[in-house]
């Protein structure tokens, strides 16, 4: 008798295993949607602001954030091109 019981409270036991993994799933399901439709949104403010002749705050912090990459990536070109422009005048007053 007492094996019928843990049996079936084994069952009850993966059975709310089940029912918790759904919930969840539901719940990643639901933060997905949520996090498309603002994706969608960002998207559509996007255009409509391609799409349009008066200045945007969000296309002009896009572009600054473009701009700024770009700045970096030259920076560090150049940051690493005098460095060792730096290091073959010092090798070159040493051996002097």
């Amino acid at each position: 008798m007492s094996s019928k019981i843990e049996k079936i409270q084994k069952i009850n036991s993966l059975f709310d295993e089940f029912v918790s993994h759904i919930s969840e799933v539901k719940d990643n399901v639901e933060k997905e949607s949520i996090y498309r439709d603002g994706y969608n949104q960002c998207l559509i403010d996007i255009i409509n602001a391609l799409n349009s002749d008066e200045p945007n705050a969000l296309l002009e912090s896009i572009r600054g954030k473009v701009e700024m990459q770009s700045r970096k990536s030259v920076l560090n070109e150049l940051t690493e091109s005098l460095s060792n422009l730096n290091k073959a005048y010092k090798r070159v007053a040493e051996e002097e």
